[in-house]
Order: structure tokens, then C-alpha cells, then sequence
């Protein structure tokens, strides 16, 4: 049976022009990272601006006293998140192989979202917290290769596992990996409790993992993001002969 709709001739006309070709030559395209992560390369538009991370700082945050007694009972813990990826995993697998290796590791976890479950005494489920607060208090941090929590615990000083997944999950956690602060990447299609394990105790306990972590904060040091990224659109609107 013939298929209608290739049969339809009248195909409306798409008129006028994208101005998305405009992005970084006559009007700003920012990217919201540091050039200590990914340096400026030579050949980008004028106008395209690495600003440094856009971190959400809250200094009116409160953490919950039920994480600060768990944070100040023993040794540093490890951290687990997700963030918008946690339907792409399998979180209740993923949540017991992180169990698993940070009791290998003899550190408690604390879990930012997931599975809303009953967890053991070392184990701690928060669903909302400060990163800027709880990452300098940690040994180290499982997440999924996102670009803003991987700026997080660069800026904390804080050495990081990758489980990418999808996007540009694999970008950014191998460019972790390359920055020296993470071992090699666990894929989620390679991803096992072995490796977990093995990725979580070196980040624990390798020396050199902590020290250029606290290298690369310490570069970091000054960047404001959100104010050089509306600094730059300022001087954009400030100077351009048309804003629409």
C-alpha cells in the first residue's frame, strides 16, 4: 500500500535564515567551563568566550543536621551523584556496587538522589544539597561525567570516578581522566562492581590524584563564570546596532 505521506507534494517553504551562524562571530556563544579544563583553541570566532564554570553558590545554605553528624563521625566519605541521569543507570545496581567499594575503600557514602530506599548506618540518601558545601568535606565523588558536577569537584579539590552514559557525559570524563584528577572512565556499558571498586579506592587513597585535583582548584582560583558570562553580553548589547 502506497505510504500517503511520501505521497504529499506540498512541502511548506522554510524562509529566512538561522542565526545560528551568527553564534561567536557577531553574537556571543558562551561555554560555561574553565580554560584550566579546555584551553581557548586558536582558530574559535572572537566571540566565542570561555567564561570559567557557572556555579550556583548558595551562602544561605543550611546543611541538614542529619548530614553533618554523618559527615563529622569518621573518615572523609565517598560521594555518589548522578544528577539528571539517574533513570539512564540502573540505579539500585549502581547504588549497591558504590556500597560495595566505598566499604572497600573504609569510607561511609552519601548519595544525592536516587533510589528512596531504607540504607544501612554507613550509608546516608540526601535529594537536595550544596555542592560548594558538602564536596571539600568528601574523599571522593562518583558521577556520571556531567560538565557542572565535574567543574564542582574540580573546584573542590576533590579527585572523581566517572560512569558516563550518554550526551557529553564521555567528553568530560575523559577529560578528567586526561587532567590527571580521575582513573580511566567505567562506561555504563563496560560499568561493573570490580572496576567500580578499583576506580574508587585509587581515587581514595592515590596521592597523586589528590595533589592535582588541589593543583587544578587552585588554578581555578578567581574564576567567577557567571559574572564574566553576563559582563560579555553587556558589552554585546551595549554595542550592537540590533538586538532581536
Amino acid at each position: 500500500m502506497a505510504n500517503k505521506y511520501l505521497a504529499r507534494r506540498e512541502t511548506p517553504l522554510l524562509r529566512g535564515r538561522s542565526r545560528f551562524g551568527e553564534m561567536g562571530r557577531t553574537r556571543p556563544m558562551l561555554y560555561p567551563f574553565s580554560e584550566v579544563v579546555v584551553p581557548k583553541p586558536a582558530d574559535w570566532p572572537q566571540q566565542a568566550h570561555i567564561t570559567g564554570y557557572w556555579f550556583h553558590d548558595r551562602e544561605w545554605w543550611i546543611p541538614d543536621p542529619a548530614l553533618e553528624r554523618f559527615i563529622a563521625q569518621g573518615q572523609p566519605p565517598v560521594l555518589l551523584t548522578l544528577g539528571s541521569t539517574w533513570p539512564v543507570h540502573d540505579a539500585d545496581r549502581t547504588v549497591d556496587a558504590a556500597i560495595s567499594a566505598a566499604r572497600r575503600a573504609s569510607r561511609p557514602l552519601v548519595i544525592v538522589g536516587g533510589p528512596d530506599q531504607e540504607y544501612p548506618p554507613d550509608v546516608l540518601r540526601v535529594t537536595e544539597v550544596d555542592y560548594g558545601w558538602l564536596m571539600p568535606r568528601c574523599a571522593a565523588v562518583i558521577h556520571h561525567g556531567g560538565c557542572g558536577t565535574a567543574g564542582s569537584a574540580l573546584r573542590a579539590g576533590l579527585p572523581q570516578v566517572s560512569v558516563p552514559a550518554v550526551f557529553d557525559n564521555p567528553f568530560w570524563a575523559a577529560r578528567m581522566h586526561s587532567l590527571g584528577v580521575s582513573p580511566p572512565p567505567l562506561p555504563l556499558h563496560k560499568f561493573d562492581d570490580a572496576r567500580l571498586a578499583t576506580a574508587v579506592a585509587t581515587a581514595v587513597s592515590d596521592v597523586r590524584l589528590r595533589e592535582r585535583s588541589l593543583e587544578l582548584a587552585e588554578r581555578m582560583t578567581g574564576e567567577d563564570g557567571l559574572t564574566a558570562a553576563a559582563d560579555i553580553v553587556e558589552r554585546w548589547h551595549a554595542t550592537a546596532a540590533v538586538v532581536a
